[in-house]
C-alpha cells in the first residue's frame, strides 16, 4: 500500500524485494495472501517486470484455500470478483467471462430484502456484523455497477 501511495524510502525497496522473494519461494496456499500479493504487483507496474510473479500467483490461486472458483457461493471465501472487481482490473484476464458472469448472477441473487448483502461468516460481535455487512454491501454495489449490472 505504501508503494501505491507513492512513498519512497530506502527500506521500502528492501521490503518489496523480500516480499517478491517470498512469493517466488513458496507455494502461496491462501487466497488472501495471493490477493495481497497481486496488489503489490499492481503497485509495481511500470517499475519492474512482474509477469513471472503474476503467472506464478495465478497458478497458486487455482488450489488456494478460501478461493471459491464456482457458484453458488454459500460459504466464506474470495471469489473471482474479489480479484477482478472491475472489468479493467489487472486480474480480470485470469477468469473466463462465463465465470465472471456466473459470480455476478450469484451476487445479485443474494441481495437481501433491505437492499444489503449478508456476510458469510460469524462476526465477533453485533457491531462487527453490521460493519462487515455494510462493507460487503458497498463492495457488491461497486462491483455490480462496474460490470453494468446496475
Amino acid at each position: 500500500m505504501l508503494k501505491w501511495q507513492g512513498v519512497r524510502q530506502a527500506w521500502l525497496s528492501k521490503a518489496v524485494d523480500a516480499c517478491l522473494a517470498y512469493v517466488t519461494s513458496v507455494k502461496c496456499s491462501d487466497a488472501h495472501t495471493i490477493l495481497t500479493a497481486f496488489c503489490l504487483l499492481e503497485s509495481l507496474a511500470g517499475e519492474r517486470d512482474v509477469s513471472k510473479f503474476f503467472h506464478k500467483l495465478a497458478g497458486d490461486l487455482e488450489m488456494a484455500d478460501f478461493f471459491i472458483a464456482g457458484t453458488p457461493v454459500d460459504s466464506y471465501g474470495l471469489t473471482p470478483l474479489d480479484f477482478a472487481p472491475t472489468p479493467e482490473a489487472t486480474c480480470r484476464g485470469l477468469f473466463a467471462a462465463t465465470q465472471i458472469d456466473a459470480h455476478l448472477d450469484d451476487l445479485q441473487i443474494h441481495q437481501e430484502e433491505d437492499g444489503g448483502w449478508p456476510i458469510l461468516w460469524n462476526p465477533p460481535g453485533g457491531m462487527a456484523g453490521c460493519e462487515w455487512r455494510a462493507h460487503r454491501t458497498l463492495k457488491a454495489l461497486v462491483t455490480l455497477r462496474a460490470y453494468g449490472r446496475i
